[in-house]
């Protein structure tokens, strides 16, 4: 016996959850046969099953399944064309506003540029009209506002003389 086996089977001390006959257990021989086995055999589970068709219990699932499809569907059904007409309702909402934004802006543009161009800021009018023009190109007013300015910066540099034909052949 070790030491440590001694002392525990002296003092019946079991700790470190040791059994008894662990701790008292003989050395193996090398190249021996294994100690005897540290649980017992247990029996075989031998009960035999057959296939058989399941309970009944089934189809209810099935039908409550069916029965929640189709209440969805119904739902669906009714659904669609309160929605359609929401989607429809709410783009027409947003391009109204999109309109009147950027009719406040054209005029806002057209409004500033004239009052520059009574300034004599020439530059600055033509680039509040091209701003206003990309809004609404067919407003008369601004065309004429837009004609009257690169005539006049036209004198002075000759890049303005190409727009201005540009603009005329487009009248």
């Amino acid at each position: 016996m070790t030491l440590i086996s001694q002392i525990s089977y002296a003092m019946g001390y079991m700790g470190f959850g040791i059994q008894k006959w662990i701790y008292s257990m003989r050395p193996r021989a090398p190249f021996s046969k294994e100690r005897k086995p540290s649980f017992t055999k247990l029996d075989t589970y031998s009960r035999q099953f057959k296939l058989q068709p399941s309970k009944s219990s089934g189809n209810f699932y099935i039908r409550m399944s069916f029965l929640m499809l189709i209440f969805g569907g119904v739902v669906v059904y009714y659904m669609v064309p309160e929605v359609l007409n929401h989607r429809n309702k709410v783009d027409k909402l947003y391009a109204k506003r999109i309109y009147e934004e950027e009719q406040e802006a054209f005029t806002f543009l057209v409004h500033s540029g004239m009052e520059r161009l009574k300034r004599h800021h020439y530059l600055e009018a033509y680039n509040e009209f091209e701003l206003a023009f990309k809004i609404n190109p067919k407003d008369e007013a601004l065309n004429d506002a837009m004609l009257q300015t690169l005539s006049v910066l036209c004198r002075d540099n000759k890049k303005y003389c190409e727009l201005l034909e540009c603009k005329l052949v487009e009248n």
